[in-house]
């Protein structure tokens, strides 16, 4: 019983699963939804009650993503590119890190809500009715601004295959887990985060995890820095959520 206990004891941080289905999983955006931030707020409407519904259609999706119902960023072809003058990667042609095509991949798909311009019920066949039109209207005294800034943000949408690992001269290493980079080797939005599954922002406060991250160590306090060396190792790593601005590639 006591080696029982202990293995409960070690299990029940990683056991914090907020899957999509969650009504207290943020992007759980129905009527239905707890968690009292974005959501449909007119029940009469139809697909307000559906979970899936405002990212995915069975039927006539577009081309973007899997099954995806929503249309392009309304800021397709203006999104700024990480700001530092030490980054790396912008002088690797390899890495194809340009504004063609940018953002690309599932970076693209995030920003289809989190530009902070394009309307969150605005599918590709209706238009479902929300308690705030744009991520741009949600309060500024949540905890996370969910508004993403591009120019402030670790850099996406950039290959990064052997040749790119080896112009870096050992700053940065490939990543062995596969969810860390997309079929065309690109680092996106969802490297570092997994839309569907909130198992991080519940230890926040107390062990520093940000929202929607991919990995929830044994010790949660360990999460941020555990995924930031899947790629980073021992060469350092900034000291919070998207703060590449002290810590420039």
């Amino acid at each position: 019983m006591a080696l029982l206990s202990g293995l409960l004891i070690l299990w029940i941080p990683l056991a914090q699963s907020r899957p999509v289905s969650d009504p207290s999983n943020p992007h759980n955006l129905s009527i239905g939804a707890t968690h009292g931030r974005t959501q449909a707020n007119d029940g009469s409407q139809f697909g307000a009650d559906e979970i899936c519904i405002f990212c995915h259609t069975p039927h006539s999706a577009t081309a973007l993503g899997p099954l995806w119902n929503r249309a392009e960023p309304d800021n397709m072809g203006s999104f700024p590119l990480y700001n530092s003058s030490s980054l790396k990667i912008k002088d690797i042609p390899a890495a194809q890190y340009n504004t063609t095509d940018y953002p690309n991949g599932a970076s693209k798909l995030c920003l289809s809500c989190h530009d902070g311009v394009t309307g969150i019920g605005t599918l590709l066949d209706r238009t479902i009715t929300m308690n705030r039109e744009t991520m741009s209207d949600v309060p500024t005294s949540t905890t996370f601004d969910p508004v993403i800034d591009l120019e402030l943000t670790h850099p996406v949408s950039f290959v990064f295959n052997d040749t790119v690992e080896t112009a870096l001269l050992g700053k940065a290493s490939i990543p062995t887990d596969p969810d860390l980079r997309d079929s065309q080797e690109r680092v996106q939005c969802t490297s570092c985060h997994d839309p569907h599954d909130d198992r991080g922002e519940a230890l926040y406060d107390s062990a520093g995890v940000p929202p929607f991250w991919r990995i929830i160590s044994t010790d949660p306090a360990n999460s941020y820095t555990d995924l930031c060396n899947k790629c980073h190792g021992t060469f350092g790593i900034p000291s919070g959520d998207h703060h590449t601005a002290d810590f420039p590639r």
